[in-house]
Formats: structure tokens, C-alpha cells, sequence
């Protein structure tokens, strides 16, 4: 169900390869990238088409790489230990501070380098203002992280925060009228 709900991409990514149970049953793309920390799993690859295999944390990789627009990145990292129910344990595991780095390398860093090139290559003016309007919204609404009066469980945010929070967690949802053009910019008929 995952490879039928794929875009069109010319470059590949899963960014913690293991096996790679993703990319031998999807077609090939253009170029194909396959990372992971561990170099067991690399040592022992074989796919039925040429993958550039990379031995790195993903996300140093997906931080620094050099986006074109067009790729497509499976990013499925490890579990971490206090969310897991099975004893299985990996070779390198991830903390939450790793998971929290693959966040910002997915969001923010791609998102704003799509933006740059959308301005610069392309001279979409909304791009250089999105990316503007993002850089501020991360800056005035930074993310609270003191407990108030000892209390359990999630930290509260902002509403401003919370609504940054929306706008990155359902990205594809927010943004799927410029894919899908069933999809209407908004489904309010009283402010069309």
C-alpha cells in the first residue's frame, strides 16, 4: 500500500536502509540512495538495480544533502527503546535527541532550501515569502520546554506554537490543493 501512495520522484532515499524492504519491491527511480548508520546491513545489500549505499547517521545526511525538488525520502528510523514493547534491540540505537534532529532535517532544512531554489530558479515570489514567513514563525514562537508548577506529561505550548506544530505534522494534508486539484484550498464555502 506504502509504494502505490508514492509520487512521482527521480531520486530515492530510505534513509535507514536495513534490509531495504521498501526499495526491492518499488520501481527503480533515477537515482537511488540508501543510508544507514550500521554498516552490517550495507555489507550484506543487494537489490536488483544500482543503489548508492551510504554509511552515515541520516541525518547528517538529509541536513547537508543537496535537494532538486524532485526526490522522494523513506525515513522510517528505529523506534525508541521507551516506546517499544518487544525486547529486540538495535545495533545503534536512537535517542530522542536523534529523532528530534531527523525531524528538523526532514522539515525545516528541506523545506527552506526547496524554498531558496523555488525563488532563485524557478521565480516563484511565494516561495521567497513562505520561506521568510517560516524562519520568523520558528524564531516568535519558539517552543516551550519548563514544566509549569511541577506538572506531568506533555508540555503546553503556545497556540501560536501548536499551530507551527499543525502546519509541519500535516504538511502533506495542508498542502494537498496544489497536488490534487480535487482537492479545493478550502472546504469552507462561507469564505470563498
Amino acid at each position: 500500500p506504502i509504494i502505490a501512495m508514492m509520487p512521482p520522484h527521480d531520486t530515492y532515499i530510505e534513509a535507514y536502509l536495513g534490509g531495504g524492504a521498501i526499495m526491492k519491491r518499488k520501481p527503480p527511480a533515477l537515482h537511488i540512495i540508501g543510508i544507514d548508520i550500521d554498516p552490517q546491513p550495507l555489507s550484506n545489500f543487494d537489490c536488483s538495480y544500482p543503489v548508492d549505499l551510504v554509511n552515515d547517521c541520516a541525518h547528517n545526511f538529509l541536513a547537508n544533502y543537496d535537494y532538486q525538488g524532485s526526490e522522494l525520502i523513506s525515513c522510517d528510523p528505529p523506534y525508541l527503546r521507551q516506546t517499544r514493547t518487544s525486547k529486540r534491540r538495535y545495533r545503534f540505537e536512537y535517542t530522542e535527541r536523534d529523532a528530534g534532529r531527523v525531524r528538523r532535517a526532514l522539515c525545516n532544512a528541506h523545506h527552506l532550501r526547496e524554498l531558496e531554489k523555488a525563488y532563485e530558479q524557478d521565480g516563484q515570489r511565494w516561495a521567497k515569502n513562505i520561506k521568510s514567513l517560516l524562519s520568523r514563525a520558528d524564531k516568535e514562537c519558539p517552543r516551550n520546554t519548563e514544566r509549569v508548577d511541577g506538572k506531568r506529561g506533555k508540555i503546553a505550548q503556545s497556540k501560536s506554537r501548536d499551530l507551527l506544530a499543525r502546519l509541519v505534522n500535516y504538511e502533506a494534508e495542508v498542502l494537498r490543493f496544489m497536488t490534487n486539484t480535487g482537492v479545493p484550498f478550502t472546504n469552507n464555502q462561507g469564505e470563498n
